[in-house]
């Protein structure tokens, strides 16, 4: 068994955000791909190092088994990167695993509950309304105010907040993302302020290592408007305590950082008896499928790349879902249905 891993093929600068790519083939022909956001070449680096040893000879069916062979041997703290280059791992092994049966991925979960995946759009303020004809169920705002802001940073959500409502109209889910940069007065100001907008969540508010009982308390304070956490968490024992400690209205984990498909899974059996929705953060392949066989998962997120159009948003990725009239569509192509692209590519594959 074997990989190929590239670093950063699509120029983006962070190394959260920076994309590398897997391939495995088996000695018996078989293949599977995956295109990972997060950890770039260090996340290559990683795999060379401590997953190859345990993936080459062992049988590529025992997904579950070598999500815990790869897990148990990592080096370093068990965190963000670890779990980004084993989430590379483990989708590439979903797809692998498609392809030799001739499955879609979400047949090996279950099978599809639905035909099709409602999504909402994210995107920023001043290019929302070109995307509000598209037939997307709601708008998620991501906020620049912060609590240093005071009342002049609010004055301005509620103007971006009204907009998103005009523009999409009464029945449209309207969100916004914080991304961490809030506190809890903050927090329950904001919420107050835009009840009148029919507000359905408001996302990661807190910085991260906050505690559960912080967001418990906002929870109670800003109902009906929800709570919505996890798209930073890594692993599935996070969850269990936001989830279990009444932390969360939703959860939002990253199949491509929390560990792959192994341990979305893991998050959507937590969350089901709890009747708490597992909304998958960004948009990317993987997530559609996962959504397509969770009853809990009734729509997606899809989130604008460049410019104002829809578009894929992952270059490295042939074959990347984009919505028509706010939907998405899976294929029945067996895997994930992707291929690498490989004129992208070229440059940083290390072949073999």
């Amino acid at each position: 068994m074997t990989k190929q891993a590239g670093g950063n093929p699509t120029g983006e600068s962070r190394p959260q955000n920076e994309t590398f790519c897997v391939e495995i083939r088996t000695d018996t022909g078989d293949r599977g791909v995956a295109v990972n956001r997060g950890g770039g070449e260090s996340a290559c680096k990683l795999i060379d190092d401590y997953f190859r040893p345990i993936l080459e000879g062992s049988d590529p069916a025992r997904i579950e088994h070598l999500w815990q062979e790869m897990y148990d041997a990592l080096p370093t703290a068990r965190g963000g990167l670890s779990y980004m280059a084993l989430s590379g791992i483990d989708l590439s092994l979903w797809d692998l695993k498609g392809r030799a049966t001739g499955r879609p991925v979400y047949d090996l979960l279950g099978g599809a509950v639905r035909e099709e995946l409602p999504c909402y759009v994210t995107v920023f303020p001043n290019t929302m309304e070109s995307l509000s004809d598209e037939g997307f169920i709601g708008v998620k705002i991501p906020t620049t105010a912060l609590p240093k802001d005071g009342r002049r940073g609010l004055d301005e959500l509620e103007r971006k907040v009204a907009r998103a409502r005009e523009y999409f109209g009464e029945t449209a889910k309207i969100m916004i993302d914080c991304f961490m940069d809030w506190n809890k007065e903050y927090t329950v100001r904001a919420a107050d302020r835009l009840q009148k907008y029919d507000l359905k969540w408001v996302e990661d508010p807190l910085p991260a290592g906050h505690t559960i009982q912080q967001y418990r308390d906002i929870r109670n304070e800003v109902k009906p408007i929800q709570i919505a956490v996890g798209n930073v968490e890594f692993g599935h024992r996070s969850f269990h305590q936001l989830v279990n400690q009444g932390a969360a209205d939703l959860v939002q984990p990253d199949i491509q950082w929390i560990g792959g498909m192994t341990e979305m899974n893991r998050v959507g059996h937590i969350a089901k008896p709890m009747g708490i929705p597992v909304i998958p953060h960004r948009s990317n392949i993987y997530s559609c499928h996962y959504a397509l066989a969770r009853h809990d998962t009734p729509y997606v997120e899809y989130m604008l790349g460049r410019g104002t159009e829809v578009q894929p948003v992952r270059p490295a990725a042939d074959g990347e879902l984009v919505p028509s009239n706010g939907t998405i569509t899976v294929p029945t192509k067996p895997g994930f249905g992707i291929e690498l692209n490989k004129s992208i590519l070229n440059r940083f594959v290390d072949s073999e």
